[in-house]
């Protein structure tokens, strides 16, 4: 007679149910180890004891692969997530730029909308959200923050129906005050990407469309 091993392999590749499986011990495995059949009732006890011993192994086993299996996956995603790497990438030039803007009290999200805003015809909430892909939530934050500034000015526009936004002159002296900060966060930022970085970030956002209110 073959000899059968239950390892855990075995059994999850076998498919079969838990009956077909106490069958195949109580007929193979028991009667080599006591050189006798199951067939009688006095026997069972030890054939529940040895197949309650196989299953806990196996629970164990599987648990313990499952276990690494996961945390294999999750160092992965840590490991290798592009977008990861990118909001690392953000928070730090981010930073660069709004710790040399701080002494005017504009960060560099708000002067890059501020920019946007003198740029564009009769611009809206709506053009800033596709401009600079941001939620409708974030962008009226910003604008509240910025009209209570004195940078920019909130009005109707045709139909009453749409907010139109313009930029004061305040907001517009504030964005000539702030530029030459900005050429010395520039260039802390481009000799920390160094020169193959800066082409990257220019060819890498080249590929995000503009919307058609500001393309050129």
């Amino acid at each position: 007679m073959p000899e059968e091993t239950f390892t855990h392999a075995g059994l999850k590749r076998s498919g079969q149910n838990t009956a077909n499986t106490f069958q195949k011990i109580e007929r193979r495995i028991v009667p080599l180890v006591i050189g006798t059949s199951l067939t009688a009732a006095p026997y069972r006890w030890l054939t529940n004891m040895l197949f309650t011993s196989i299953m806990v192994v196996y629970t164990t086993i599987m648990k313990d692969m499952d276990e690494k299996q996961t945390l294999k996956l999750i160092e992965t995603i840590g490991r290798e997530c592009l977008a990861g790497r990118v909001r690392k990438l953000n928070r730090v030039i981010t930073g660069i730029y709004d710790r040399a803007m701080r002494p005017h009290g504009i960060k560099v999200n708000q002067a890059g909308i501020l920019i946007m805003l003198s740029l564009v015809e009769k611009p809206t909430p709506g053009d800033i959200c596709l401009t600079f892909h941001m939620e409708k939530s974030t962008v009226s934050r910003n604008i509240e923050r910025m009209r209570k500034q004195g940078w920019i000015e909130v009005g109707k526009g045709e139909g009453g129906l749409s907010q139109v936004l313009t930029v004061t002159p305040k907001g517009k002296k504030l964005l000539t005050d702030i530029y030459g900060k900005w050429e010395k966060a520039q260039k802390e930022v481009a000799e920390f990407l160094g020169e193959d970085g800066v082409k990257a970030i220019h060819m890498l956002t080249s590929r995000i469309s503009e919307p058609k209110a500001i393309q050129k």
